[in-house]
C-alpha cells in the first residue's frame, strides 16, 4: 500500500496568534524609527534597536500605560503605535482566556502530562483483550483509549478497571491524531473494527510520526487484504507480527486458527491411519482461515473439507478467489441453517456417501476415514447447541467447538457433552501479551 506520507502540521490557532503578535511589535518598532514620541518616555525613538524592541514588548503586559500616548512624529506612525496599544493586550487577554478554558477542561488537563504512553484506537472485543494483555505484562504503562461510543461497555471497564484515560473521537479525524500526544507516545495500536481504517490511520499517524515507525499496530482480521499489504507471505508475517513500512500488523483470526490447527487438529490426524475428512460448520473469516491453514501446515492428513454455512456457495467462491494458495483438496459445500436439527442427517448422508466413519457408533471405525467436526461460528451459543446435538446423533465423533468468552460453563458443557471447546478470548489474551513484549518492552530492555 503507497504510504501518503505530509510533513507534521503546526497548530494552526498558535501560528496565527505568534504571527499576530510578531506584526504588533513590529508595528511598534516601526513607529518609534519613524520618529514617534511617546509622553511619558521621551528619547526612545533615538535610542538603540533593544531598548526600542523591550518597550514593544512591554505593550503585551502594560498596554503602553508606562508608555504615555503618542504626542509627536508622522502621522502615519501614530497610527501604528496606536493600534499597536489596542491589539497587544487583546492578544495576551485572549491568550490568558484560552489557558483558563484549557485548565478547567478535564480531558486536556488529564492529556497533558502524557508521556510514553500506549494509545488503543478501538475498544471491541480484540481492543479489550490488548488492553487486558497489556496489563498483565506492563502493568505500569499509562494507556490512552479512544473510541466514538463513550458509554461502551469495555471502554467503561477499561477506564474503571483498568485505570486507562480515554479520549471520545474517531481515530480517522486529524483533529482527534492531533490529541492523543503522539510526539511523545511509546505507541499506537489500532483495532477497531474496520480492517481499512486501521489501516488508513496507521499510514496517517506515520505519516505524521514517523518515529513511531514499527511501533504503530493494526488489527486485520481479512486475509484477502492482508496478504494483499504484506505482498505475499501473510500468513507467517502476520503469525509473527510483520512489519510493513513502518506499521506492524496482526490478524487474530490466524493467531486461533494456528493455535486450532497445530494443537487440536493435528494431533487427532496423527492418531488416524487414513485422511480424514473435515467439516468446517461456519465458513466466516475464521473458517476460511482454518481451511487455508490445514491446507499449508497439514495437506496430507485430509482429504475432503465439507462446508456447512447459510451461504457457503458464495463464501466457497470468496475462499477460492482470495486464498494465497492453489486449492487442491475436494471441497464441498452445504447450504444450512445450523439451528435446523436436521441439518445433522444430510451431513452424515454426505460423510457416508464418502465412505468415512461419521461417528454415529460408539467408537470410531479403524478401517474408515474419520470424520472432525468443526464448529466456528460468530454464535457461541450456537456453536454448543450444535455441538450438543450432533453429540446425541454422533457419540463417536470428535467434535472441537469455538467458543470466544470460555467459562467454567463452556467446560462444563464440553465436559458433559464429550466434545473439546476451544476458548479463543484466553488463547488471544495470551498471544498479544507476547506481541506486546516484543513491540514495546524489547526496546526498553524489559521482557
Amino acid at each position: 500500500m503507497p504510504s501518503r506520507t505530509r510533513p507534521p502540521r503546526f497548530p494552526t490557532g498558535l501560528a496565527w496568534r505568534l504571527s499576530l503578535a510578531v506584526l504588533v511589535t513590529l508595528f511598534a518598532i516601526l513607529a518609534f524609527r519613524m520618529g514617534v514620541e511617546v509622553s511619558d518616555r521621551p528619547g526612545i525613538p533615538g535610542a538603540r534597536l533593544a531598548t526600542q524592541l523591550y518597550y514593544a514588548i512591554g505593550l503585551f503586559v502594560l498596554g503602553g500605560l508606562d508608555l504615555g500616548v503618542p504626542v509627536e512624529g508622522p502621522v502615519v506612525g501614530r497610527d501604528l503605535l496606536w493600534t499597536a496599544y489596542f491589539a497587544a493586550p487583546l492578544l495576551t487577554a485572549g491568550a490568558l482566556i484560552e489557558s483558563l478554558l484549557h485548565i478547567w477542561n478535564p480531558r486536556w488537563w488529564r492529556l497533558k502530562g502524557l508521556r510514553d504512553h500506549i494509545v488503543i484506537a478501538g475498544m471491541g472485543e480484540i481492543g479489550r483483550l490488548y488492553l487486558e494483555a497489556l496489563r498483565d505484562v506492563d502493568p505500569r504503562r499509562r494507556v490512552l483509549v479512544v473510541d466514538v461510543l463513550s458509554d461502551h461497555v469495555n471502554v467503561i471497564g477499561a477506564v474503571n478497571r483498568h485505570e486507562a484515560l480515554f479520549l471520545s473521537g474517531d481515530i480517522r479525524n486529524q483533529s482527534t491524531i492531533e490529541a492523543l500526544r503522539l510526539h511523545r507516545a511509546r505507541g499506537v495500536v489500532l483495532t477497531t473494527g474496520s480492517d481499512l481504517v486501521n489501516l488508513e490511520a496507521a499510514t496517517d499517524i506515520l505519516g505524521g510520526h514517523p518515529r513511531l515507525a514499527d511501533r504503530i499496530v493494526a488489527h486485520v482480521s481479512d486475509g484477502a487484504l492482508e496478504r494483499s499489504v504484506v505482498g505475499g507471505g501473510g500468513q507467517e508475517a502476520s503469525r509473527n507480527g510483520a512489519t510493513l513500512s513502518g506499521r506492524r500488523l496482526f490478524n487474530a483470526h490466524r493467531i486461533a486458527a494456528d493455535e486450532l490447527v497445530h494443537r487440536r487438529l493435528v494431533p487427532r490426524f496423527e492418531e488416524t491411519r487414513l485422511a480424514d475428512v473435515v467439516v468446517l460448520a461456519g465458513f466466516g473469516r475464521f473458517g476460511q482461515t482454518i481451511l487455508e491453514m490445514l491446507m499449508s501446515e497439514a495437506p496430507d492428513e485430509f482429504s475432503t473439507v465439507l462446508i456447512l454455512d447459510r451461504v457457503a456457495e458464495m463464501r466457497r467462491r470468496q475462499f477460492d478467489e482470495h486464498a494465497g494458495q492453489a486449492v487442491t483438496h475436494q471441497l464441498l459445500t452445504l447450504e444450512r441453517d445450523l439451528h435446523d436439527p436436521g441439518t445433522w442427517a444430510e451431513v452424515e448422508d454426505i460423510i457416508e456417501g464418502l465412505g468415512a466413519d461419521p461417528g454415529d457408533g460408539p467408537q470410531p471405525d479403524p478401517e474408515r476415514r474419520s470424520a472432525i467436526f468443526v464448529l466456528g461460528t460468530d454464535d457461541d451459543p450456537l456453536n454448543l447447541r450444535s455441538a450438543m446435538t450432533l453429540r446425541r446423533r454422533s457419540p463417536g465423533a470428535h467434535i472441537v467447538v469455538r467458543c470466544f468468552h470460555d467459562s467454567s460453563l463452556t467446560d462444563h458443557l464440553a465436559e458433559q457433552g464429550g466434545f473439546d471447546v476451544f476458548g479463543v478470548s484466553t488463547l488471544l489474551r495470551d498471544a498479544l501479551a507476547d506481541y506486546h513484549r516484543q513491540w514495546f518492552l524489547k526496546r526498553e530492555g524489559r521482557t
